[in-house]
């Protein structure tokens, strides 16, 4: 196998998805680099986008206010764009209800420079922070058409309350404004969902995630009409409309920050806490549907050698690369994790023992044919690693007596000179 090099840290390569270390690696970005699928799906968003906009912004025409209302709300959007950036999966996301109060505050060309401004500022921050990158910009591109198409479609739905409606005819009663809402909302998570969702993702885990993020959406967006109604009775009371905001925002988002804590920070896989449970969890499944789990258990040759000879900066190099190998070569069902140093443990729902040992055998491969770039010291090394696999339809479905056992196998690989996989099976 030809060998490739992976990097880590900061350093750009191909095979890097350039996001800081600390946070768990981004599937779907990385995903969508290599699917053309959705690059043209989003293409085609895109140019949508800069159609409409272009037509909205030939109906130029506002007055002073106008423009005081475009200045408040394109800083809160910006900040919203720059501090809490919107996720690869469809979510809440806090800049939703800025853009809806535009939507009802602004004529329709000020509401495309709303829309615009922030995002051309998250493109030039991350332009300055990462280098210039094609997948970055047709992303960012993508989300400013997304919310140019949902506000036009919007705006349709409110006929001509846009800029000019009075306060005592948009309220929150209104179906009109709700279905405005409902509309806008859908849309905007309706094109991600298509770009994003089709990338390693059952249909019953994007409706899920779908489903999720619209009801949280929804109730983010409708504080958006607040917004723009407290800025029409006494723009002090706008101030009052921005603690719900952060408040619905942060608890919506409270199942990704347990997710994240459940992350293990150096790999991006799980912790061993979560996957004692998630691992607990697949094998009950397993044993009501009569179906097999595969265990692989993994151990890193050497590390403490690459540790001792290049500092632990460049181990920690080495095992992020391990975990992005990882990642790549399993499917969204399975689990995998960092057990503790450079221990790995992996589980494969309906995978009986001959298939496992033929996953544990591809990463074998990948990660011997690997050359990890190690950027505190500009030197790349190649690792190799063994493995143990047991399979719940072999032995036991006890969650701790099959890990002892694909451990078993994973001691007899490295006794027997390392870099090799074995089966339980096998255990002489």
């Amino acid at each position: 196998m030809a060998n490739r090099t992976i990097a880590t840290g900061l350093e750009t390569t191909t095979d890097q998805y350039q996001w800081p270390r600390t946070q768990p690696i981004p599937h779907t970005r990385g995903s969508f680099r290599t699917s053309p699928l959705a690059q043209r799906l989003a293409a085609a968003v895109i140019v949508a986008g800069i159609v409409l906009g272009c037509r909205v912004i030939s109906m130029a025409d506002a007055s002073l206010d106008a423009w005081w209302a475009l200045f408040l709300l394109a800083s809160l959007a910006t900040f919203a764009q720059l501090y809490y950036p919107a996720n690869d999966t469809p979510g809440p996301r806090i800049i939703h209800p800025c853009l809806f109060a535009g939507l009802l505050c602004l004529p329709p060309f000020l509401f495309v420079l709303l829309v615009l401004i922030p995002h051309i500022c998250s493109w030039l921050v991350v332009r300055r922070q990462r280098g210039h990158h094609p997948i970055d910009d047709m992303l960012l591109a993508f989300r400013a058409a997304t919310q140019i198409i949902a506000g036009a479609a919007a705006l349709g739905i409110l006929g001509g309350w846009s800029a000019r409606a009075s306060a005592e005819i948009i309220t929150l009663a209104e179906p009109a404004v709700l279905l405005a809402v409902a509309l806008y909302v859908s849309i905007d998570l309706g094109l991600d969902a298509l770009v994003f969702l089709p990338i390693k993702q059952t249909p019953q885990r994007k409706l899920e995630l779908w489903v999720k993020g619209w009801l949280g959406s929804y109730a983010l967006t409708c504080l958006g009409y607040l917004l723009g109604l407290f800025w029409q009775i006494d723009r002090g009371l706008v101030l009052l409309a921005l603690l719900p905001m952060a408040l619905i925002y942060r608890s919506s988002r409270l199942p990704e920050l347990q997710q994240e804590a459940y992350k293990d920070v150096k790999t991006g896989l799980w912790n061993a806490g979560y996957f004692g449970q998630a691992f607990a969890t697949v094998l009950r499944r397993a044993e009501r549907t009569r179906r097999p789990v595969g265990v692989i258990m993994a151990d890193l040759d050497w590390l403490r050698r690459i540790n001792n000879t290049y500092g632990h900066l460049a181990g920690d190099a080495v095992l992020a690369g391990v975990g992005q190998i990882i990642q790549k070569h399993l499917r969204e069902s399975d689990l995998a994790a960092r057990f503790g140093g450079e221990e790995f443990a992996i589980a494969l729902p309906e995978m009986g023992l001959q298939q496992a040992r033929l996953v544990a055998e591809q990463l074998r491969r990948a990660i011997a044919g690997t050359r990890f770039y190690l950027p505190a010291c500009n030197q790349t090394v190649q690792v190799t690693m063994s493995f143990g696999v047991s399979c719940s339809a072999c032995y036991t479905t006890e969650p701790i007596s099959l890990l002892h056992e694909a451990d078993l196998a994973l001691y007899q690989a490295k006794q027997t000179g390392r870099n090799r996989v074995v089966c339980v099976s096998e255990i002489s």
